[in-house]
């Protein structure tokens, strides 16, 4: 699947021993082959397996984590799938998080993040910690960058934050959300200490500050959870936005308003077919990962440079001279002077 989730098992002749239901992107359930054998996953907040129950409700496993996954308690079984619903290697207790691997023991990746980084978050620059060293918060989905607004979009469409009508396509105040959806781009954004772009006002205002300042693409195969998602209308005028929070089986999975009066919820577009019922899809956008000067963010050998010269500022070159027009310019404080022919003095 796109988001790494297994969808079956085999032994090594090539017969399947487990198959793998899955709702709205998560594992609720492991099916025995040959046996049909049906096992059902209860997960926690961050979608750790907290209890396995048989068909007939019985808890067959349970286990408890430290909030860096290591199992508190466990009684022994099948499952494999334990911290944030990752497969756990029986060997070396290692998670595999499909970037890298994890050790719940040390609470850190056993090789670097590959990014993006963020200059301005010191988290950052330890290339080996989990979810920013903050895992009661964050996810580290796939071993790349924490998830952070996916969370936040989820928690507001699971709170049903009813949206706040007034917004509207040019021509039809009451239809669709042409204001951002309860505030719902603005709030998940502001949500996401790592964002340095204010987004913020109508989704057509919302949509052209990603294109100015961020990362933007009108192909729907490009988008990523925690993207703002936006539609349009057959003129072209931006009259919907949402947040996406998973992408997988050809689809978009997204948290949004549907029109006025309606509560914030998830939904889904096709890629193939990437329209929502009479709006068309306008692009996906995210924040641009910047530096505080507002450039892009410096690589790993400009940020070790920078805590260097920060540390041991004489070490730091120094700034070029601004080049001057006279090799040696002085001011003239007295009135003009016209030189003699022969080099003397002033006329």
């Amino acid at each position: 699947m796109g988001n790494g989730n297994v969808l079956a098992e085999a032994d090594g002749s090539g017969a399947l021993t487990a198959e793998y239901i899955y709702f709205n992107g998560k594992r609720i359930a492991r099916i025995d082959l040959p046996a049909n054998s049906v096992h059902y996953y209860l997960s926690d907040h961050l979608g750790s397996t907290s209890k396995v129950i048989s068909a007939a409700g019985v808890v067959e496993e349970e286990s408890d984590f430290t909030a860096f996954g290591s199992e508190l308690s466990a009684t022994s079984g099948a499952n494999h799938y334990k911290f944030t619903g990752k497969e756990r290697d029986s060997e070396s207790g290692l998670d595999y998080m499909q970037a890298r691997y994890y050790s719940n023991g040390l609470g850190r990746f056993l090789s670097t993040d590959p990014g993006p980084w963020l200059l301005e978050n010191p988290q950052y620059y330890n290339a080996y910690t989990y979810g920013l060293n903050n895992p009661l918060r964050y996810t580290d989905e796939t071993g790349e960058t924490a998830q952070d607004r996916v969370n936040a979009a989820n928690n507001l469409a699971s709170q049903s934050i009813p949206y706040v009508a007034g917004g509207g396509h040019p021509g039809n105040k009451n239809e669709n959300c042409g204001l951002d959806c309860s505030g719902l781009v603005y709030k998940v954004f502001k949500a996401d200490p790592d964002n340095p772009l204010a987004i913020g006002g109508t989704a057509a205002n919302e949509n052209a500050q990603l294109q100015a300042g961020g990362e933007y693409s009108t192909n729907p195969s490009d988008a990523q959870p925690g993207d703002a998602i936006f539609f349009q209308d057959d003129n072209g005028n931006i009259v919907h936005t949402g947040i996406v929070v998973d992408v997988r089986d050809g689809n978009v999975y997204f948290v949004h308003a549907p029109h006025p009066g309606a509560k914030v919820r998830r939904w889904y577009i096709k890629i193939k077919q990437p329209n929502l019922g009479q709006e068309k899809f306008a692009g996906v956008g995210r924040p641009r990962e910047r530096n505080s000067a507002g450039q892009p963010a410096p690589g790993l050998l400009d940020r070790a440079r920078q805590m260097l010269y920060s540390w041991f500022p004489s070490l730091a070159p120094s700034p070029a001279p601004k080049p001057n027009s006279e090799p040696n310019p002085q001011r003239r404080t007295g009135p003009p002077c016209l030189k003699k022919r022969d080099g003397g003095g002033c006329v």
